[in-house]
Order: structure tokens, then sequence, then C-alpha cells
């Protein structure tokens, strides 16, 4: 059975029954994607012809998402179909490999925040905001954004510390400097496109930062003139880290619009306000957004309220960039 995919007019041999988001995946189709259950609404697509199932619960519907449109993750191929993806802009071209890499270091940023670091073969080549899959022990498969530019020796990671989440246990307590690791990559399509005229709103929860600090360097070493809007969100004030790092970063950033801290639980009188979520802090701020590319990373809860309020303000649904952070492990 055939599936043609347009606009990039390739024919892919797809067996029946096969989940059509794990297919063009397979087939390294770019595609944008975030929790695979369909509720963030980012892997859409047009069905032009034949016909898929989708899943028996209703398909998650976004503010401003056409009906015409399914969704990936929820469809199951039935027969030969033919189906649209929106255009993708400025695609990032990197070779997709598997290696081994040795753990270089683990450093705490805050009590429940750690940076890992990895080895780094010298052809890895990826672009700010993608991430890999870590295979980090007996049966533990995790996907981690990196926090690193290409310029940096090692691979980094921000990770935030989930007591129910095995493989942030696993990481936390059991992995050991100078063990070994599987890594395949480079995944996501969140990725920078440098080449741009849209201003930018940059926003993440929690560990988050890492992947976001990443497309602010690669907006730095670009020399990216778009105004520039950064928002960070925390639970607790003793959560936020980097504060001195990021502010340095992002003073070197040509037309930096804001930079502010969203903290839930901060108490009165202190450096953040109290009370303030992301989404109104931006919600503060912003009337509309209907010129604007969105760089959003954190947790599967944040990304979906941000990606909802982001549609609702106005954000394309081809310049909304968003790779949510799951904590259950393969």
């Amino acid at each position: 059975m055939y599936m043609i995919v347009n606009p990039h007019g390739k024919a892919l041999k797809i067996s029946t029954g096969a989940n059509l988001l794990r297919a063009l995946l397979r087939e390294k189709i770019a595609v944008p994607y975030s929790c695979e259950d369909g509720r963030c609404g980012m892997c859409r697509y047009e069905l032009v012809s034949g016909s898929v199932l989708e899943s028996g619960r209703p398909p998650w519907r976004v503010p401003g998402m056409s009906q015409h449109f399914k969704l990936a993750c929820q469809s199951t191929i039935l027969d030969h179909c033919t189906i649209k993806l929106p255009d993708a802009f400025n695609v990032a071209v990197h070779a997709q490999s598997k290696f081994q890499a040795k753990v270089v270091s683990k450093k705490l940023l805050a009590k429940r925040i750690m940076r890992l670091s990895i080895s780094k073969p010298r052809n890895f080549t990826f672009s700010p905001g993608q991430f890999v899959e870590l295979k980090i022990g007996p049966g533990l498969a995790r996907t981690y954004s990196m926090a690193s530019s290409e310029a940096d020796l090692d691979l980094n990671f921000h990770l935030q510390l989930h007591h129910y989440g095995r493989a942030s246990g696993y990481i936390w307590d059991s992995l050991k400097v100078g063990d070994e690791i599987s890594v395949n990559g480079p995944l996501g399509v969140s990725y920078l496109r440098a080449q741009d005229s849209h201003p930018i709103l940059c926003a993440s929860s929690e560990s988050g930062l890492g992947p976001l600090m990443a497309i602010l360097r690669g907006i730095r070493d670009a020399g990216v003139e778009n105004p520039v809007h950064i928002y960070l969100g925390f639970l607790r004030e003793e959560d936020v880290y980097l504060v001195k790092e990021l502010k340095e970063l992002a003073g070197q950033i040509r037309n930096l619009i804001c930079l502010k801290w969203a903290v839930y639980s901060a108490p009165s009188g202190g450096a953040f306000e109290r009370g303030q979520t992301l989404t109104s802090l931006i919600a503060d701020d912003f009337r509309e957004l209907n010129e604007y590319r969105a760089y959003l990373f954190g947790s599967a809860n944040a990304i979906e309220a941000l990606a909802r309020q982001a549609v609702k303000l106005g954000v394309a649904r081809e310049r909304l960039h968003a790779d949510a952070f799951t904590i259950s492990a393969n």
C-alpha cells in the first residue's frame, strides 16, 4: 500500500494498520509533534484522498485549527491515500545517527534540576531546539532536548527530577560518570528558523530553559535582528536557576524586547511577582500574536496551555514550534 506525501511529493510504502505519525517519522519526514496522544494538535495534516481510522475518542481540536485537518498521531492508515502536510520552512537537514556516548559530568543547577553532559562525536550535527533519544539503562529510553550549541565539546541536557519518573530517578541515583549510554538523533522539528522576519516569542517552563537557551544562543550566533520576547515559568522560587547566565545571554541578543520570569508561588516582596503563570504573564503583555513565531519548551501540561494560548492570540500553526517533555519512560 502506498501513501503520497505532499508537498514533499514522496510515495511511501506503508503497511495497513500503521500509525501515521510513526510511519512518517520512520521515513524521516519532518512533521511537528509533541504529546503523541492527540492533546497538543501539533501533528496536523490534511487528508486529500483515501481513508484513515481516527482514534475512538474525538481528536483534540486546538483553537484556530481547521476542521479539515486530522492528527497524525491519532490516525491509522486503512488504504492508499494522499496527505498534505503544512509547508516546512527552512528545513534543518542533519544525518540521524546512533552512537555510544560516555557520561562526562552530572551537576546540580537547582534542587530538582541537573545538567547531564555526555560526549559528542565530532561529526554529530543538530539545530538549536532539537532533541535526542537516550537509552540510559536497562529498559529505559527517554527523549531529551539539547541545551548545547554545536560549538560545545559535549552534549548537555537539563533534567528535572520527578520522584515518580523512572528515567530521572535512574539518572539521579544510578547513572555514573564514565557510564556508556546509547544516543539516537537528532530528532524534532522545533528548531530555530534563523532566516525569518517574524518577531519571536520564546517561552519555557522549568527545565525547558535548557533548549530555550540553545535557541537563544542560536539567535545570538546568527545575528538575528528580529524582536525577541523571553518568558520563563517556574512553580517555586527555589526552582529558578541560571539567572545570571540567562541575563548575560539575553544581553547579547541584538533586539531583545523583554526577559520575564513567572514564579507561581514566589513569596510576597521577593524578586518575582507572586501568583503569575506563564500564560497569565504573556496575556498581560499581548492582545494578539498574529505576526509572531513561537518556540515553546517544557512539560506536556505547560506546553498544552501555552500552545492553546498562542493559537488563540493568533500565532499561525506553521509558526508554532513546541516539543513537550514527558515523565514516563519506555
